[in-house]
């Protein structure tokens, strides 16, 4: 006689729990999953297990966020502190052109039929946050120091290396870093 049998139960058992042990330096990156997702941490960071490197096609919002953080990159890493002088306009304009070559090559997904409605909105949306951060950083007498730059501390005696999406210097030499 058919006999269902389920499905199986997924499990993993360590075998040496004091293998889990302090690691010598941490990133923003692994101590969010640390704080938040903590078997994220343990299977990255302490079994060593990684996601698969076949490629897949992401959700679109993951897609619109590496696109929006491209875009970014580019933008500050291209011009620094010269866009600080631009008009809304002006970086309006920047944003179009560099959308529309960046998806050719990264976000074809949404240069597909029927995908017009989100392509616009979301670079509309891309052109507001870009012309919201410009005027912040310029109205709160910011100054672009770097972009994708390496930095390393210490936070509670844990050894902190990582890569700052965007460093930012006032004229007191104070520093903002945002990731």
């Amino acid at each position: 006689p058919h006999r269902l049998l389920g499905k199986p139960k997924p499990f993993l058992q360590i075998d040496e729990i004091a293998q889990l042990a302090k690691r010598e330096t941490e990133s923003y990156s692994s101590l969010d999953a640390l704080l938040y997702y903590p078997y994220k941490w343990v299977f990255q960071h302490q079994i060593g297990l990684k996601k698969s490197p076949i490629l897949s096609i992401v959700k679109d919002y993951t897609l619109m966020g590496n696109l929006a953080h491209r875009t970014f990159e580019t933008l500050f890493k291209s011009k620094k502190n010269e866009v600080l002088d631009w008009s809304k306009s002006d970086i309006q304009t920047w944003v179009e052109k560099e959308m529309r070559e960046l998806m050719e090559k990264e976000g074809a997904v949404l240069l597909m039929y029927g995908r017009e409605p989100d392509r616009v909105a979301f670079v509309n949306k891309l052109k507001f946050a870009a012309c919201n951060l410009v005027d912040m950083i310029r109205n709160n007498g910011w100054q672009v120091k770097g972009v994708e730059q390496r930095l390393e501390g210490k936070f509670l005696e844990v050894e902190m290396k990582g890569v700052a999406d965007l460093v930012l210097e006032n004229e007191q030499g104070e520093l903002a870093v945002i990731d």
